[in-house]
């Protein structure tokens, strides 16, 4: 399946997630240290190098991207209502809508946080 580009709340949640994919007990941490070994983690960066290698990612490594995408996409439903009452001077772009939610963490709803919290597990 291809690495897509998630839209704008969605992509402020991966931002959230990108510690996570490049963590050493993730599928991927192979992956990352062949392909992205010179990449710095944050602002997704670990994350536009393994689409940027889509060929070459394992399958363990793809199946975990696709299922922390279906994480993501459930989550940007989740927190839209946060996103817009919390961040909705804050332009979409290099983790700055994430940053945004983690510095508002004690302001989320219920359901936004637990999504979070739950993702980051």
């Amino acid at each position: 399946m291809k690495l897509r580009t998630l839209g704008s709340c969605a992509a402020a949640v991966a931002c959230i997630l990108s510690v996570s994919v490049a963590r050493a007990e993730m599928p991927c941490a192979a992956d990352i240290a062949t392909l992205c070994k010179d990449v710095p983690a944050g602002g997704g960066r670990i994350q536009a190098c393994l689409e940027e290698n889509e060929a070459k990612v394992s399958s363990a490594c793809r199946a975990k991207i696709d299922s922390l995408a279906g994480e993501v996409k459930l989550a940007a439903v989740v927190c839209r209502w946060d996103i817009g009452r919390l961040c909705s001077d804050v332009v979409p772009g290099k983790g700055q809508l994430a940053s945004c939610l983690e510095r508002h963490e004690d302001d989320l709803s219920p359901e936004c946080r637990k999504q979070l919290a739950d993702m980051k597990k």
